[in-house]
């Protein structure tokens, strides 16, 4: 005879056997009074309790150990970027932006293919900083000052970071550069990326190019935790977007509304678009 024991609040054994309700091991969570005869699944539920009584009946109906079938990455269903629905409710000037948008990342995005493929036995792997660096992988690619001889730090704080010859630039990711990048080495650097936004909520330009580089990088199928951290992205974006802090740029404004409007765009999170595809108080004319 199998025993099941159960210790409660007062210390009391309690003692089931295997021939025992199992719903009378588990503890409620709601009250449901005791069952008469067999639940009825054919038709719906006419009181809250008929409704718990049928929830319980079809939890019992699942086997408590089951045998998951092998994966295989071949057969893994995942999401697709690809820009299939832009939600009606735009207007026809954000469509009609949002469609330029998405015909310049895909002419983008085949052009590294077409690289990537011309060069496939001719790349030499270029030195990088480890995956799992992630200080290494911030100073690669961002801008960061370098104190000259004798000169205090102060006085490199203020020095204007765009004409200050002390200024390390940051990699520029070429076609050369991306190609070289593993699908890892992708997701990984725009997840170090999305945390940089959360830290300090500013895009300066080589930042989001790096963005729209890696995105351009990123395989048409990814998994739920990819799209997860890409959607924490597209909402700090928005945040930047909307900002009115007088420290950010209106060039910044602009690339978080690009940026953000083209990664919700061609993962299809339309509850995203319809606010980043919104220009933040600029005209939807810009340099491209």
């Amino acid at each position: 005879l199998l025993l099941f024991a159960i210790m409660s609040g007062k210390g009391r054994l309690i003692v089931k056997d295997d021939h025992h309700d199992p719903a009378d091991l588990m503890r409620q969570a709601l009250p449901v009074s005791a069952q008469n005869g067999p639940v009825d699944l054919t038709r719906p539920p006419s009181t809250a309790e008929e409704y718990l009584l049928q929830v319980r009946a079809e939890a019992s109906a699942i086997p408590d150990i089951v045998v998951a079938p092998m994966f295989n990455t071949k057969d893994k269903q995942a999401a697709s970027i690809k820009a299939e629905n832009i939600p009606a409710e735009l207007d026809e000037v954000r469509l009609n932006w949002l469609s330029q948008q998405s015909e310049i990342f895909t002419d983008a995005k085949e052009t590294l293919g077409e690289y990537k493929r011309s060069q496939k036995d001719q790349r030499s792997p270029p030195s990088l900083p480890h995956e799992s660096d992630w200080q290494g992988w911030q100073q690669f690619c961002s801008e960061r000052a370098m104190p000259e001889v004798g000169e205090s730090a102060e006085k490199t704080e203020q020095t204007d970071q765009e004409t200050s010859p002390t200024m390390l630039r940051a990699h520029i990711p070429t076609l050369s550069l991306l190609s070289s990048f593993s699908q890892s080495l992708v997701q990984k650097l725009l997840l170090y990326h999305t945390n940089w936004l959360e830290d300090d909520k500013r895009l300066p330009r080589h930042r989001g190019r790096w963005i729209y580089a890696l995105f351009l990088c990123l395989e048409d199928l990814v998994t739920a935790d990819i799209v997860a951290f890409l959607r924490r992205m597209c909402r700090y974006l928005l945040e930047i977007k909307n900002s009115k802090v007088g420290s950010l740029s209106e060039e910044e404004r602009e690339g978080a509304w690009i940026l953000g409007s083209t990664i919700a765009l061609q993962c299809n999170q339309e509850d995203l678009l319809q606010d980043l595809s919104r220009p933040p108080s600029l005209s939807l004319k810009h340099e491209q």
